[in-house]
């Protein structure tokens, strides 16, 4: 029996983040996310884009989950092959909370992922 990964489609939603108690219009949008992210392939890339829509109108210092709910976004994307936005997602949470472990782990599960895999031809 394989452990669920957080990168893959077969694995259980992970529980979601907190909502930002101080932005009564992020929490609408991360609550709509949130019933976006358990959907098939479209509807979770909408809940990506609403997540990262919420992340960069956000700046330092937060007072929310926001890098969680972007290594959610972050495992999403690369879940759904587009690399480039996770590793975007990835780098925001760090921007926002540069001392989480979790984004930071995120960030490194990424780059070791662009490097095995091969360059794109030009």
């Amino acid at each position: 029996m394989k452990a669920p990964c957080a990168f893959t489609a077969n694995s259980a939603l992970p529980a979601l983040p907190l909502l930002p108690g101080n932005s009564p219009t992020n929490a609408a949008t991360l609550k709509r996310a949130a019933t976006l992210f358990g959907g098939k392939a479209e509807r979770r890339l909408e809940a990506v884009g609403l997540v990262e829509s919420v992340l960069r109108a956000t700046r330092p210092p937060v007072n929310w989950p926001a890098a969680e709910w972007a290594d959610l976004a972050a495992a999403t994307a690369f879940d759904l092959g587009d690399l480039k936005r996770a590793e975007q997602l990835a780098a925001l949470a760090l921007e926002l909370e540069p001392a989480n472990a979790q984004a930071s782990y995120v960030a490194r599960v990424l780059e070791r992922e662009r490097q095995r895999r091969p360059a794109a031809p030009q």
